[in-house]
């Protein structure tokens, strides 16, 4: 009988550690603010979505920021703006303006598809498990095919998001 307890609060246990599950919704997005946050409608309201594990190049680093952004607007014109949603479950409230998430068209995870174009650095300490070695993998793809912020002829040599 002892054994059964025990393994009935074990199995318990796990169930109760599992992170919440995620949450996609269909969306429209509006339009890239970044290379790494779009504006969509969501309940009603215009939001600002911050995709998780991009970390892209600002405006004032030129080329790539702006090249990040335009990228990520033709994915969302390539797309007729239509997306699934998956927000980050520890994030439904948001943080500060901003909700995080994935944004899914079809099949393909948009910010994987950015990482392995060269248009940010994975930063996978918020990622979801799940994700995170897709991630990682993009990234490594981009830098081995000298995309984006990797090529060659014109790196990125400074952190994105800095100056």
């Amino acid at each position: 009988m002892k054994i059964i307890v025990v393994w009935v609060a074990l199995l318990w246990l796990l169930v109760a550690c599992q992170a919440p599950a995620a949450i996609k919704q269909m969306v429209t997005v509006d339009r890239a603010l970044s290379g790494s946050t779009v504006e969509l409608t969501l309940a009603g309201q215009v939001q600002k979505v911050r995709l998780v594990g991009v970390n892209a190049p600002n405006f004032a680093q030129k080329p790539w920021g702006p090249a990040a952004k335009d990228r990520l607007e033709e994915i969302i014109q390539e797309s007729n703006h239509q997306f699934a949603l998956e927000l980050e479950p520890t994030a439904l409230k948001g943080v500060g303006n901003y909700r995080y998430g994935y944004l899914w068209h079809n099949n393909t995870l948009v910010n994987e598809q950015l990482l392995k174009e060269g248009q940010g650095l994975a930063a996978t300490q918020y990622v979801l498990p799940k994700y995170e070695r897709q991630f990682v993998r993009a990234q490594a793809y981009a830098r081995l095919m000298a995309v984006g912020i990797w090529n060659h002829d014109a790196p990125l040599r400074t952190n994105p998001g800095g100056k």
